[in-house]
């Protein structure tokens, strides 16, 4: 498993980062509601979520355990589209040094979320059930020992270094270019 180039797995940080959802990765075999398939995230399904004001949570392995969240959109989780798939950034709580501690020493290097709807489209793909997702609404996000994505990935990383979102590091830099090209 990859852990995004970003990422330092020796980092002192109390920070998780990776992606939570690779887009066009063909899940593992789930079975859901006594049905057997394989499923695939489309580029864009996570866009209305993003956009929207609901609060999205991070989970340790789903809340299976009953500890308190993680953490919680927008402050201490951070998550956005890029070319890749559904990004994230989390600050631990204090209280998650197992968590962290299982991060950074690799026994957990998948994520997995959770989602309420979709707007999906089913088919076969070598005599399975096969779904495309290409819109749903994210409940929550989790680490996890085995993810249905293998392409998933998370690690520790420094709180001191964080680039911004790709999407408002392009705006940030038309916005100079316009002043500069604005002085002279």
């Amino acid at each position: 498993l990859e852990v995004p180039p970003t990422l330092d797995p020796t980092a002192a940080g109390n920070r998780l980062a990776g992606y939570a959802a690779r887009f066009d990765s063909v899940s593992e075999l789930l079975s859901e509601k006594g049905r057997t398939f394989r499923e695939v995230i489309r580029p864009g399904a996570f866009a209305a979520t993003l956009r929207s004001s609901a609060p999205i949570l991070a989970l340790w392995n789903h809340g299976r355990d009953g500890r308190p969240p993680l953490g919680r959109t927008p402050t201490t989780l951070r998550l956005w589209e890029d070319a890749e798939g559904l990004r994230f950034e989390l600050d631990l709580p204090a209280s998650a040094g197992d968590v962290r501690e299982s991060v950074a020493r690799g026994d957990v290097r998948g994520m997995s979320f959770a989602m309420r709807k979709e707007r999906d489209k089913w088919g076969w793909k070598d005599g399975v059930a096969f779904r495309e997702i290409f819109g749903l609404d994210l409940v929550e996000i989790s680490p996890v020992v085995t993810p249905a994505y293998s392409q998933t990935s998370v690690g520790v990383r420094s709180a001191v270094v964080v680039p911004e979102p790709p999407a408002i590091v392009h705006v940030a830099l038309a916005r100079r270019k316009l002043q500069i090209l604005d002085q002279g």
